[in-house]
């Protein structure tokens, strides 16, 4: 583990302690809200590849766009194929957990497996994938996402 890293990784952490986020707050919601569409003026974001909360870039991408810092974008789907798989019993697998039930309750993102198991783009809906998986996997993302 770098210096660098380690300052990095440091600076992520401030910046998530300084934010009023939805993961830093307990729940306040009896039901869930109902799944998260684009409005007309925002492009319906698919983040492929979340990763860990607190570790994974995809991650924090997450909670930008819930937090909305992106205004254009509103986060509908997340694919994560480790920790909804044979991940989840593993580290970070309780975190994205809380992560996943928040997320969903909160803000109506839905989640999925893989690629293929996302729903058909709605008509007249402009669909983004933003790629967050590890190098060697984001050729094969890409490509199932097209």
């Amino acid at each position: 583990f770098s210096r660098i890293n380690f300052h990095r990784s440091q600076e992520k952490r401030q910046r998530y302690k300084n934010k009023p986020t939805f993961l830093r707050s307990p729940s306040r919601l009896l039901t869930m809200v109902e799944a998260a569409t684009p409005s007309s003026s925002q492009a319906e974001v698919v983040l492929i590849g979340c990763g860990c909360p607190l570790r994974g870039m995809g991650w924090y991408h997450a909670v930008q766009m819930l937090g909305g810092e992106c205004p254009s974008a509103k986060l509908c789907h997340i694919v994560e194929p480790w920790f909804l798989g044979a991940g989840a019993s593993g580290p970070g697998g309780p975190e994205f957990a809380e992560f996943q039930k928040k997320s969903e309750e909160e803000h109506g993102v839905q989640f999925h497996k893989s690629v293929a198991d996302l729903p058909p783009v709605a008509e007249g809906v402009k669909r983004l994938a933003l790629i967050s998986g590890r190098t060697v996997d984001n050729p094969r993302l890409l490509t199932e996402a097209i």
